[in-house]
């Protein structure tokens, strides 16, 4: 009785290197309607509490590299009211 040997199922690469550039971009992206959410009301006071404990390391990377501070910062005003 012969048996076959077994192929590991292989993830893409190009999977592999996506999914991590689609998590941040959408990630850093998701700030600018969240923010409009919160100037209207839309969300609770605890919502609000989560996201700015989920947005910490965009905070603390604005404060170190000054570029990232400046894109925030036109990217918020975006969704600001008027």
């Amino acid at each position: 009785m012969s048996t076959k040997p077994t192929r590991k199922r292989r993830i893409p690469t190009p999977l592999v290197v996506m999914a991590p550039v689609v998590f941040v971009i959408v990630y850093v992206l998701s700030l600018g309607p969240l923010f409009w959410m919160a100037t209207h009301g839309r969300v609770s006071i605890r919502t609000l509490q989560l996201v700015q404990v989920l947005f910490v390391p965009l905070a603390w990377l604005g404060d170190k590299i000054p570029w990232v501070e400046y894109f925030l910062d036109w990217y918020m005003r975006l969704w600001a009211p008027s």
